[in-house]
């Protein structure tokens, strides 16, 4: 894929939209973005420019493919795959979610291999409505998850209302944050107003700068009208 600067360049790409929803999908950053996958599409690692030439890069590729990082992943992806009851996968899930924040700790690790647990994201959300015996826990951690690569919509919210309906934590916060920004992004001016009139007021933000961008959005957004 290419992201051309130049309006003339940018006007011979012929699917623009796809070009954007595969940017969103795999949370690309930065340019140049390399994503090795596996032969069903997933990402296993991620990678970018590296000095040293050819020989150099295949190198550093083969010992991505190699990692002990990914293979920890794909065995906790068959154990989760194993499982049979709600409970049985939220273990399975905690399991995951956990080895995602000891990843996050590590910078490189962080770098090269996040991406791999993008493949975990549609359970993930699954995981919100599984009848299972009360873990708070569990649930925190998935919806950490979901804010951190930009997930809302309904099922979500609601969830984060049970968790936490006076945003003690948070995360109603983070949620209408997310939601915000993804409107702003897509030029949803009255979605945008709308959605802060709705939530500004309904509870007290544990960053006041939150209020304060909140506010900024809806009156830049009322602009746009």
């Amino acid at each position: 894929l290419d992201f051309p600067r130049d309006e003339a360049l940018k006007a011979k790409i012929k699917n623009p939209e796809r070009n954007q929803a595969l940017v969103k999908q795999f949370n690309v950053r930065g340019y140049p973005t390399v994503l090795l996958m596996d032969s069903t599409g997933t990402p296993y690692a991620q990678t970018g420019y590296q000095q040293g030439g050819p020989e150099a890069y295949l190198k550093h590729l083969t010992e991505l493919k190699n990692s002990p990082v990914g293979a920890k992943i794909n065995k906790l992806a068959a154990k989760l795959a194993s499982t049979r009851t709600d409970d049985a996968k939220s273990a399975a899930l905690q399991e995951i979610l956990a080895y995602e924040k000891e990843i996050k700790e590590d910078r490189e690790n962080a770098r090269y291999f996040g991406i791999n647990f993008l493949q975990f994201q549609g359970v993930v959300e699954e995981s919100l409505s599984w009848k299972t015996a009360d873990n708070e826990e569990v649930k925190l951690m998935a919806v950490d998850f979901l804010l951190e690569r930009g997930v809302t919509g309904p099922k979500l919210h609601q969830a984060i209302k049970e968790l936490d309906p006076n945003n003690d934590k948070g995360y109603l916060e983070k949620f209408m944050m997310a939601e915000l920004n993804g409107k702003m992004s897509s030029k949803d001016w009255k979605g945008a107003i709308a959605f802060v009139e709705s939530f500004v007021g309904s509870f007290n933000f544990s960053e006041g700068d939150n209020d304060t961008v909140a506010r900024y959005y809806a009156g830049y957004a009322a602009h746009q009208l």
